[in-house]
């Protein structure tokens, strides 16, 4: 991964400042970016929710058990909120055993005569995609799956992704379900959303709940251990190291499968300078394919660390031509050079065009009628802002970013102070004097 530095040009204007730098074309993802086997394919940097690849990602699909992350974003927000404890215990319902002892799905053996903590159950999500855990901790946590669902399509509501389609916890189709259909949906209805949508809910978690990275990226861990039931689980992410398909990095994030889904995967890649997400559904030829999904995600992590530069717009300290000696009236100095303070880190093509356009404009009440600086002012001191414009083929973000996440004070280098009537008698007669030559 290659750092730069991006020099802008431009041309001055009077009270705006217009400059076009070297944008690039990419209304989803870059326009150099992978094709993978997928039917939708998402990367996004996950500090800053820059997209740099989206292949079919507003697409809604179903997404299979990639659902767990957002049992596991409501479980680690009511721990952190003091309203769950690791070590409570949990009643496992008959219907819970129903699943548990459903040969059909992923699970690990559970019972109602012994203790099972929420740490147990949500491990057991977490890494073996326990369907009867999963269902445990939304019956524990809400008082029913369906109070449960109903939970996690408000927290998608307040999330903003409104293409989230969400029936159970699991994200197994209704069918496979023991007690029917919840919340009146259809017998073969199933969880669906956008991979975009998916991405913003890794983001989140990872985001909110750091330590999920923790348990994530466990290859195994041990299934009540020193009891009659104790096993060595292993993971189902195929990514992490001693798997097939290591790739270093990997630390999550959930994998998911169902005869809709197909192989889906949400990977979490940590790297310098920032780490990714990826999201990718319905991967290869259907069900029985397992592997296609990793091949897809390597792809996408080896184009951003092959084919993508992360730099500064604007950068810190960089004089750029039309911030540098502006002048100052009456000062006891004339000019001044101006910079930007702050930057936008982004990721770009090694080759970019049509990406970004950035606007200087200064602060009226630090200019004078005829646009130049007044003292007095302090180096630092703020008299302008620098705004980056993404264009309509430009940067891509998940979701709303802050109002004043492109703008960026322009600030002085040096202090001036105001000259008196008789400095500025003084100047004007040198000026005179200096113009008859």
């Amino acid at each position: 991964m290659k750092q730069v530095m991006h020099k802008l040009i431009g041309m001055v204007g009077v009270a705006l400042i217009l400059i076009f730098i070297q944008p690039i074309t990419a209304l989803a993802g870059f326009a150099n970016a992978p094709n993978v086997p997928a039917e939708s394919a998402v990367l996004i940097d996950a500090e800053s929710g820059q997209v740099l690849v989206d292949q079919q990602g507003h697409e809604v699909r179903e997404i299979a058990s990639t659902t767990k992350m957002i049992v596991q974003y409501i479980t680690l927000s009511k721990i952190h909120a003091g309203e769950l404890d690791w070590e409570e215990p949990v009643n496992i319902s008959d219907y819970v055993m129903d699943l548990t002892e459903d040969p059909k799905l992923a699970n690990l053996p559970l019972n109602q005569e012994d203790t099972f903590t929420v740490r147990e159950l949500f491990m057991g999500m977490s890494i073996a995609s326990a369907n009867a855990m999963t269902v445990a901790l939304a019956e524990h946590i809400a008082g029913s799956e369906e109070a449960f669902v109903t939970q996690m399509r408000e927290l998608m509501t307040d999330w903003g992704l409104e293409d989230a389609h969400l029936v159970n916890a699991t994200g197994l189709n209704n069918e496979d379900l023991q007690g029917g259909p919840l919340l009146n949906t259809a017998t073969d209805d199933e969880n669906r959303m956008s991979a975009r949508s998916l991405a913003a809910v890794a983001q989140r978690l990872v985001t909110d709940f750091p330590e999920i990275l923790e348990i994530t990226a466990l290859t195994s861990y041990t299934y009540r251990p020193d009891s009659p039931a104790e096993q060595d689980v292993s993971s189902y992410n195929f990514m992490l190291p001693g798997f097939p398909y290591a790739y270093p990095g990997v630390k999550g994030l959930k994998t998911g499968t169902t005869i809709n889904a197909g192989g889906s995967f949400v990977g979490y890649l940590d790297q310098e300078p920032t780490p990714l997400i990826s999201v990718v559904l319905h991967a290869g030829d259907g069900f029985m394919d397992k592997f296609s999904r990793f091949d897809a995600t390597a792809k996408l992590f080896d184009y951003a660390m092959a084919d993508l530069e992360y730099i500064n717009v604007p950068q810190v300290n960089l004089h750029h031509e039309e911030l540098t000696d502006y002048p100052v009236a009456d000062g006891t100095i004339e000019t001044v050079d101006l910079e930007i303070e702050g930057n936008l880190p982004v990721y770009l093509p090694e080759e970019v065009a049509d990406l970004y356009e950035v606007t200087y404009e200064m602060d009226q009440s630090a200019v004078d009628k005829n646009e130049q600086l007044q003292p007095p002012f302090v180096a630092g001191e703020t008299v302008g802002t620098a705004t980056v414009h993404p264009t309509e083929a430009g940067l891509d973000y998940l979701g709303d970013l802050p109002e004043d996440y492109f703008t960026f004070p322009i600030v002085t280098t040096e202090a001036s102070e105001q000259l008196n009537i008789f400095q500025r008698l003084q100047r004007n007669i040198s000026q005179w004097w200096k113009n008859l030559r």
